[in-house]
């Protein structure tokens, strides 16, 4: 059996707003690299969103796909112009709506060809906008997204709400079977939903006969007793400072994507806080920059490493919180029916965000990694490298972060933490 660690869904519901002169231009097809800069700015707003959503979701497990959110956002940020399309550049960490496309398109592309280049995993990325069919549309908008536009009766919310899904099932592989009810979507004018998936097997399986009980410490007052997967192999592992972490890289087949494990380092944790335990005080420090650092081959050393690792699944599910976190990472307006302004889609005024949503799924076993994410905006006018001689044990018997991360691009595609690996019940807020 295949492990699946993450799935995810986002639902963004868009209301009444304001203007745009015309659609943004761009070239036919994206070129075949895009800069580091560029692509660095997706893993800044996906850890920017991470830190929030960790914060709020306390002693709850925790997973969320970055890339799936950054895809439906921006797709959103197209359609924006004014001080909100500024807002979603600043957020995002996007230059401008020309190579913002660019770089999507470039990752598209990235992406459909590791599919044919490895065929250990499989990553796909689809996108879809629906638009209301009385919704006056800018005929420049179907130039732009010839694949991803679909023009819907979103009026009749049964069978758009059905459509949606059926389309966020496909492209989540059945892991997301739903992300839009048909209440979300009767006042809807437009939807925005991007669906991820990802399957990769370990470079390096665990053997199930050597799985052990464990004690894994949810907290000081509370300890519960787990099948841990064991495996003594050679592995990259480093510590950072600045994360306060001990790291360590399980890679899947093909080495481009791996997972990264981080720990809460016992002697570099930052200062606790009222409180705080030591992965909320560790979350606190993943900031881009740092954190693509610390995760960079040149500063991870091969060791014998002894690993400890959960077997666990479980699924998320964020509501309101959502939208808290991204007015924290500074998209404000989107939500406000008197500031939105959207209408680089359409003249029509007074549309903004009236609801977003996440969904995701986590599931680990000896064999790998499945992950999928689906995201989704609706739009509406309600208010409202050698080895070292010294072995490392690395048991993950704590609360711990986790990354899915192509090495690559430097893309995050799901990131999340682990307080209970019992707890196999959908965490909701």
């Amino acid at each position: 059996m295949w492990a699946w660690p993450t799935i995810g869904a986002l639902l963004l519901l868009l209301g009444p707003g304001k203007s745009l002169q015309q659609c943004f231009t761009t070239k036919a097809s994206s070129p075949g690299i895009v800069s580091e800069a560029e692509l660095s700015g997706i893993t800044d707003f996906g850890l920017d969103v991470y830190r929030r959503l960790s914060a709020d979701f306390g002693a709850r497990n925790l997973v969320y796909s970055p890339y799936s959110l950054w895809n439906a956002l921006v797709l959103t940020y197209f359609g924006t112009q004014g001080a909100t399309q500024k807002q979603m550049e600043a957020a995002l960490r996007v230059r401008d709506k020309v190579s913002a496309h660019e770089v999507k398109n470039g990752l598209d592309n990235w992406y459909s060809l590791l599919q044919q280049s490895h065929p250990g995993y499989y990553f796909s990325v689809a996108n879809r906008i629906y638009f209301d069919i009385l919704l006056n549309l800018r005929p420049c908008i179907r130039n732009i997204f010839p694949e991803e536009l679909q023009i819907v009766y979103l009026f009749n919310a049964k069978s758009t709400a059905r459509y949606i899904n059926d389309f966020v099932a496909k492209a989540t592989r059945g892991l997301i079977e739903e992300i839009a009810s048909p209440e979300d979507v009767k006042d809807s004018q437009m939807v925005v939903v991007n669906g991820a998936a990802f399957v990769g097997r370990w470079k390096y399986e665990f053997q199930a006969h050597n799985n052990s009980k464990m004690l894994f410490h949810v907290s000081p007052d509370l300890a519960v007793s787990v099948t841990m997967m064991r495996q003594l192999g050679v592995f990259r592992y480093g510590e950072s400072n600045d994360l306060g972490a001990r790291i360590l890289e399980l890679p899947y087949t093909g080495e481009q994507i791996s997972m990264f494990l981080f720990l809460p380092h016992p002697q570099r944790r930052s200062p606790s806080r009222d409180g705080e335990d030591p992965l909320a005080n560790m979350v606190r420090n993943f900031e881009g920059r740092s954190l693509r650092e610390a995760i960079e081959p040149r500063n991870l050393d091969f060791r014998e490493v002894d690993v400890a690792l959960p077997k666990f699944n479980f699924s998320t599910e964020i509501g309101h919180h959502l939208e808290k976190a991204l007015k924290g990472v500074g998209i404000h307006d989107l939500f406000d029916e008197g500031r939105a302004n959207l209408t680089a889609f359409t003249s029509k005024r007074g549309l903004k965000v009236t609801q977003t949503l996440h969904k995701a799924f986590l599931d680990v076993s000896e064999e790998g990694t499945e992950a999928a994410a689906a995201s989704a905006v609706l739009v509406s006018f309600r208010s409202a490298e050698g080895v070292l001689d010294q072995s490392v044990s690395f048991h993950l018997t704590e609360p711990f972060a986790f990354l899915i991360y192509d090495k690559d691009t430097k893309n995050p595609l799901f990131a999340g933490h682990v307080r209970n690996p019992l707890d196999l019940q959908k965490a909701a807020l």
